[in-house]
């Protein structure tokens, strides 16, 4: 598996909590229904496939909760919504943490908002 995504989260400053690092964005897909003018996305999409075109959502869940005093992950993209394994992703992640998310709001007619875990968000836009 390649894992050169998460290749800063493995340096031994961060995981001996020096940095202190709370709060974390992530970009869990390069995915996005939109195609806003300013945003290279889509095309960063169409190179991308597989693997490289999302994170996996259990060894970026562990690696993000080895993270002794992160609070917040704030979730982005391309577009969350359209990230296939958001469910498992955040399931995966220490109740503790909490969540914000930047999404367009449109997710392929797929629903996932209808079993986010609302209580996990502070915000979401």
């Amino acid at each position: 598996m390649n894992r050169n995504y998460v290749s800063f989260y493995e340096d031994e400053i961060i995981k001996r909590d020096v940095a202190r690092i709370v709060s974390i964005q992530t970009n869990l897909t390069n995915v996005c229904p939109q195609h806003c003018i300013m945003c290279h996305k889509p095309e960063w999409a169409k190179i991308q496939t597989g693997r490289n075109a999302a994170l996996d959502p259990i060894h970026t869940a562990n690696e993000l909760n080895s993270m002794p005093s992160l609070e917040t992950i704030v979730l982005s993209g391309g577009d969350p919504m359209n990230y296939k394994h958001l469910q498992e992703y955040i399931s995966a992640i220490k109740p503790k943490i909490k969540f914000g998310m930047f999404t367009t709001g449109l997710d392929n007619g797929i629903n996932r908002y209808a079993d986010l875990p609302l209580e996990r968000f502070g915000y979401i836009r």
